[in-house]
């Protein structure tokens, strides 16, 4: 018994005065190198973004559903090819505002140039008469008379207002437009698109305008230079 605690001691002695064995410690190394940082360039990165190809730009593109903005997307394509969608949406804000700039002054040039603009800029209600007024057939009308009578008046706006009705029967009766009360100067100088008479006619209308609707206070001398002009385009007409 006293030889078997002896022995277990003794293992205990040994176990505690031995070497105990230890992993080394881990070697820590440090990378002094330098580490260069590319970024790409802002154009780059914008145009990898925009692409539609990479899922990116779908959302923005998708939401465009109606179909005045896929036809401007269409035309902007057909324009400018596959560019980014921040440049197609200045394009297409620039086509819009020209559009509008570009109605606005047809809508104003039309209205300018009608009868009831022209009635707008002067003061009709002394006028003797409106061509949508007259009682009397054109073709029975004597102008020659009523041009005389006007001048013998000194009338000289009126004067012109005979001349200009003279050279619209003369073109009835040529064939060269269907008279009509109730057409507009503009619609006449359609009807005469494909004549030469055309130019002449819209200067002789905008001389009508300007003294009849307009107001304008003719005197002699300029009513002489007014009707060499309608002589001159009559002349014309029976070429």
């Amino acid at each position: 018994m006293y030889r078997k605690i002896t022995y277990f001691l003794l293992a205990v002695l040994l176990v505690a005065v031995a070497p105990v064995s230890a992993k080394p410690a881990p070697v820590l190394r440090y990378d002094s190198s330098l580490v260069k940082q590319l970024r790409p360039l802002e154009l780059q990165e914008q145009e990898v973004f925009d692409d539609v190809d990479l899922g990116f730009a779908k959302v923005n593109e998708n939401t465009e559903e109606n179909p005045i903005a896929r036809f401007f997307a269409w035309l902007l394509e057909k324009l400018f090819g596959n560019t980014s969608s921040e440049a197609r949406r200045q394009a297409r804000w620039v086509f819009i505002w020209i559009l509008v700039v570009g109605g606005l002054v047809l809508a104003i040039w039309l209205f300018r140039k009608s009868e009831f603009g022209s009635f707008l800029r002067g003061n009709t209600k002394e006028a003797g008469f409106n061509f949508s007024d007259m009682d009397e057939d054109i073709s029975r009308i004597d102008f020659d008379e009523k041009i005389r009578n006007a001048r013998n008046d000194k009338d000289f706006r009126l004067a012109v207002r005979w001349l200009y009705l003279k050279q619209l029967f003369l073109l009835n009766e040529h064939g060269r437009i269907a008279w009509q009360p109730y057409k507009t100067n503009m619609d006449y100088a359609n009807e005469l698109s494909s004549s030469s008479l055309k130019p002449s006619f819209r200067q002789l209308s905008r001389l009508y305008e300007y003294v009849w609707y307009g107001d304008y206070p003719l005197e002699e001398e300029g009513f002489l230079k007014a009707e060499s002009e309608f002589t001159q385009f009559e002349q014309q007409i029976h070429v």
